[in-house]
């Protein structure tokens, strides 16, 4: 647990691998410094050995610098169809700001859940390595 980051990594046994699981919380990219804890999360990430899935509230959408230094360190890409999950920044503004990352071979169908009590819409991914 890296509670400084956001950031919470475990190895778990799938099948007949061992994988690392992650749950990451970004700040927003303004006013605070989204990027500069993308970077310590990167380098966390890349010391990792063997495949990365991670997801999470990343306040940021695909295309941005932040997921790019992640999901490179991780060797993975983002997965699904850019579904919006945070409806209650603005009414004509949704943003797609949550994310699942797999390694860049897996296979995946993302579908939106309900918010559940919390102002994010979730995320559940079927995949396969």
């Amino acid at each position: 647990c890296y509670k400084e980051l956001d950031l919470v990594v475990a190895q778990v046994a799938l099948k007949d691998r061992a994988v690392w699981i992650a749950s990451i919380h970004l700040l927003w990219p303004f006013p605070y410094d989204q990027f500069a804890q993308a970077g310590k999360i990167a380098k966390v990430i890349s010391d990792l050995e063997g495949d990365v899935i991670m997801s999470g509230d990343f306040n940021m959408v695909r295309e941005g610098a932040s997921i790019a230094r992640i999901a490179g360190a991780a060797n993975a890409r983002v997965v699904g169809d850019a579904p919006t999950t945070f409806t209650t920044f603005s009414p004509i503004a949704p943003l797609a700001i949550d994310h699942i990352l797999l390694p860049k071979a897996a296979t995946a169908v993302v579908q939106v859940r309900p918010k559940y009590g919390s102002d994010h819409k979730g995320l559940l991914a079927f995949f396969s390595l």
